[in-house]
């Protein structure tokens, strides 16, 4: 379940290790087309409200946790995991510019490897 990575969203590899928790549970690899998700394997935003409906405790607040989930989505596309964008081509268009990734063939990998 999403909960259990909350209290370690204090920093990018915990933020890293939460988005890779939340893509094995609820989208990419086991609900692909989780509607919620668009066309994407990671919606920033649907990520956003699953935290603010469990109630998120730490030292951040939501505004920072926001802002350290684009930094860790940024950083696993640097890393190869995952690519801005929608799955394919003809995908949605949502202009979710920084909000939507989709996992490359390396990041499935990784997923699944957890």
């Amino acid at each position: 379940m999403v909960s259990t990575k909350c209290r370690e969203l204090a920093n990018l590899e915990g933020a890293e290790e939460f988005i890779r928790e939340f893509l094995a549970d609820s989208t990419g690899c086991s609900k692909a087309y989780d509607p919620h998700n668009h066309d994407f394997d990671l919606y920033l935003p649907w990520v956003f409200q699953c935290l603010q409906s469990i109630g998120v405790k730490g030292p951040l607040s939501l505004p920072e946790l926001g802002v350290m989930l684009m930094d860790a989505a940024w950083s696993l596309s640097q890393k190869g995991y995952l690519r801005p964008g929608p799955r394919s081509v003809m995908g949605e268009d949502l202009k979710a510019d920084g909000k939507g990734y989709s996992l490359t063939p390396l990041g499935r990998q990784w997923v699944l490897q957890r």
